[in-house]
């Protein structure tokens, strides 16, 4: 193979007809061979300096086209490339593309429907008697990373219903920070209405900084549930826990979508606890969650079924202009018409006027149900026995409460829930699926812990319907001499108040079962 040189830069025809115009060109051919030509023009002194010159500077005017069409090329790639990730970012660009597949992109909906069809099938086929369902992790990751791991991410569910996913992007609007969303599909309409929502470039500049999941799942059965509807359907902590796990840093604020944070929170939140990180340490270390005191707001007042449901416009723009519509009776804790003690234990009549510190303790109390910042390796997760209403948030109260977790409510952060028409409920509550499941509940919490806590005074119940022990022992009320194993006090090295969670001695605490055998 020889290196052959070309004509000079005049124009040329080539054996196919075609004219080239071209400055000295090289190639690689086959032969050994040189033109006549090349060769008196490389051994001429004169015709070599002029062609070198030429070869160097090139004609000026085909030097100054190249390089408008370089700069005109380097600019439409760029481009195309910017208009591709966005557009491809906003239609169905994730992670259910199947490898190796370059050109062609699916939709959202497209990628959620096919998995739809496969589980709808499944779960069809099989007839199972319990729901079939896939989760989906990151099916739309956070565009935006989190700075540090020591932010909180605002974590939050909601089900393809136009309401609470306008909620949503509320929340995240004035969060203005990172998110992790569950979303929850239980139909092919539900498909379509998520698969659309999801595709909105405005709906997509909101949710940049958030993980996206979901979770999917096929009811075959209805039998279980009083009602085939949403409100005893809906795997409330099933969705939660999607959220918690997944939201990609250590720290959260766990809400439900309908309860609005005021603006900015997030940045308040990141200021706070740099000013402040013996609280981070607090959650971290010593099991402590801190609490965002919550209302309502509704511009006729309190009312089960307002005439007006409330809007944006309505939530108050700082806690002192709160403070000021509670006066007006236009705002108040939330369900304190109905079920003062859900958010009793924040004591709202101390937040109003607390100055002294950024937050003040409190005690749990049955049936709390505050919304909270914490540390995601520190908690456990939602039991997901429960499905829709009734116990599903109460229960993880009580456990974190049974884990040895403390709260303390903080001054300057609230949540405000706009007043709606409320769904009524008329099933009788002894006929509520969770309330068969809570009774299960405690002596779960009594197998994980191996703690004994009193609860038969909060309701009228039998001991037998809600114990979980043979016979009845473990119940303060109930205890009797009789009850203790004998010389239980004096009879092991380790004082008995060190063994046992109550402060009084109640004997058959599994400790003590499994010491003496009883």
């Amino acid at each position: 193979m020889s290196l052959n040189r070309t004509s000079p830069p005049d124009s040329r025809t080539t054996k196919s007809g075609e004219e080239v115009h071209d400055d000295e060109t090289f190639s690689c051919t086959e032969t050994e061979s040189y033109d006549e030509t090349d060769l008196l023009v490389s051994f001429d002194p004169v015709s070599q300096k002029r062609q070198s010159l030429q070869s160097a500077k090139g004609p000026p005017k085909r030097r100054l086209t190249t390089l408008k069409l370089l700069i005109v090329a380097v600019f439409t790639i760029i481009l195309s490339d910017v208009i591709i990730l966005r557009f491809g970012a906003l239609e169905g660009r994730s992670m259910f593309r199947p490898r190796g597949e370059t050109t062609k992109r699916r939709s959202y909906k497209e990628q959620l429907m096919e998995h739809w069809i496969d589980l709808e099938a499944h779960a069809l086929a099989t007839k199972s008697s319990t729901p079939r369902a896939k989760s989906f992790v990151n099916f739309i990751a956070r565009e935006v990373e989190v700075e540090n791991a020591q932010q909180v991410v605002i974590t939050m569910h909601a089900s393809a219903n136009h309401n609470k996913l306008s909620h949503l992007i509320t929340n995240l609007r004035k969060w203005n920070g990172p998110g992790s969303i569950a979303l929850y599909i239980q139909s092919a309409e539900d498909v379509e209405l998520i698969g659309d929502w999801l595709a909105n470039h405005t709906i997509a500049s909101f949710l940049r900084e958030s993980n996206v999941h979901i979770f999917m799942e096929k009811i075959v059965d209805y039998s279980p549930y009083p009602e085939p509807t949403m409100q005893w359907t809906y795997p409330y902590n099933s969705l939660r826990n999607l959220g918690l796990e997944n939201i990609g840093a250590d720290y959260f604020l766990l809400l439900d979508v309908d309860l609005i944070v005021p603006p900015d929170s997030f940045a308040k939140s990141r200021e706070l606890f740099e000013n402040h990180p013996d609280m981070l340490r607090a959650m971290s270390h010593n099991r402590h969650l801190f609490v965002l005191p919550a209302f309502e707001v509704c511009p006729g007042g309190v009312s089960a079924a307002p005439e007006i449901e409330a809007s944006e416009s309505d939530l108050p723009e700082s806690k002192k202009d709160l403070v000021r519509m509670v006066g007006e009776k236009t705002a108040w804790v939330i369900y304190s018409d109905e079920h003062v003690l859900n958010q009793g234990a924040s004591n709202a009549e101390k937040w109003y006027t607390f100055t002294e510190s950024t937050d003040y303790p409190i005690e749990w109390q049955e049936q709390y149900e505050p919304y909270v910042i914490g540390y995601l390796s520190a908690v456990p997760r939602f039991w997901t026995e429960f499905r829709g209403y009734g116990y599903d948030k109460e229960s993880w109260y009580r456990e974190l409460h049974r884990a040895g977790f403390t709260m303390s409510v903080l001054r300057d952060f609230y949540v405000v829930h706009l007043c709606h028409f409320r769904t009524p409920i008329t099933v009788d509550w002894k006929d509520w699926p969770n309330t068969k499941k809570f009774v299960q509940f405690d002596p779960f919490l009594i197998s994980k812990y191996g703690l004994c806590r009193d609860w038969c005074r909060i309701n009228e119940e039998q001991w037998k319907v809600k114990c979980g022990w043979d016979s009845c022992a473990q119940c303060t009320e109930c205890v009797t001499n009789e009850t203790c194993p004998a010389n239980c006090k004096d009879s092991d090295p380790i004082p008995w108040e060190e063994r046992c969670a109550w402060h009084n001695c109640v004997g058959k605490c599994p400790q003590c079962l499994d010491l003496f055998r009883i």
